[in-house]
């Protein structure tokens, strides 16, 4: 693996928010998945952020958000595609595909619909008045979707924890 490639230093508006875009190396032909298989199982891209105030992890069903918010500034919230006539995009619900307390695992669309964490899992903590967020792109899929899920919320369990 090549190192970590910061793509975009903050794509966040505001400056109570950050949201960091990198490129991992991992995915990448580059032989090493031929001799080692976990080479294979390396995202490519890591988008990492946080914010307050912070979002609210109410569900509908196994869909998320319940009622949208006001801002958007770790771009989660995907849009629908335009229909002919319209000038704005309406907001979407995204899937839920595991809840642990403070944080939800979320499986957004993939681009250009899901915008810029488009064909991620993400997971989004919050605790607070604030939300953190940690989302995943596999080259060719991730090893599983379950492991790509527990990847995501493990790592998320770490954001926001003071030592």
């Amino acid at each position: 693996m090549a190192g970590v490639t910061l793509e975009h230093r903050d794509l966040a508006q505001g400056r109570d928010a950050y949201l960091i875009d990198a490129q991992t190396g991992g995915g990448v032909d580059d032989g090493a998945a031929e001799t080692d298989p976990a080479a294979a199982a390396v995202p490519f891209h890591v988008i990492l952020g946080g914010a307050r105030p912070a979002y609210a992890l109410a569900t509908r069903g196994d869909l998320w958000p319940a009622r949208f918010p006001e801002e958007d500034p770790l771009r989660l919230i995907p849009l629908e595609p335009l229909e002919p006539g319209e000038r704005v995009q309406q907001r979407r619900r995204v899937e839920v595909l595991a809840r642990d307390g403070s944080t939800l695992v979320l499986r957004l669309p993939d681009y250009p619909l899901g915008g810029l964490n488009g064909g991620h899992v993400v997971a989004l903590r919050t605790i607070g008045g604030s939300s953190y967020t940690v989302s995943l792109h596999f080259k060719d899929g991730p090893p599983s979707l379950t492991a790509e899920a527990a990847l995501v919320g493990a790592i998320a369990r770490g954001l926001g924890r003071r030592e």
